[in-house]
């Protein structure tokens, strides 16, 4: 079990990796196919299927883009403490910006932390562009 949400985020991008080659083994097999086939059936049936294919792997390369993008921006849960900003880590708070778990969409910070003071901050670069949930 992923002991951080760092090493959660790895495990996760690694997997969106690793499905993305085997489409793209699968869709080198399918085009190779094509070429070997006399049945329009079965020609129409690996040419849909191509496209298809195709498709959920551009859907695949567009989210490893956003996840990897400093530009697409990530959020992470912050909250005013005292003087301080703490960060939310997925099990509890962290005066640590390293430690602050990252999200793809903008969480639900109450449902999430229970804490109707938190909000939701949105990194660009390294530096936060706060919105309120």
């Amino acid at each position: 079990m992923p002991r951080n949400s760092q090493e959660t985020e790895h495990d996760a991008l690694h997997h969106i990796q690793h499905v993305s080659q085997m489409l793209e083994t699968v869709i080198s097999h399918v085009h190779g196919d094509l070429g070997k086939l006399d049945d329009p059936k079965a020609i129409a049936l690996l040419q849909s299927a191509g496209d298809v294919l195709l498709k959920l792997k551009a859907s695949f390369d567009e989210f490893e883009d956003g996840w990897s993008s400093p530009a697409a921006g990530q959020f992470v849960i912050q909250r005013a403490s005292e003087s301080r900003n703490e960060f939310w880590t997925g099990s509890g708070w962290s005066e640590n910006e390293s430690d602050a778990r990252r999200y793809a969409i903008e969480p639900d910070v109450a449902e999430v932390t229970g804490d109707e003071s938190a909000i939701a901050a949105v990194i660009w670069n390294s530096e936060f562009g706060v919105r309120q949930a």
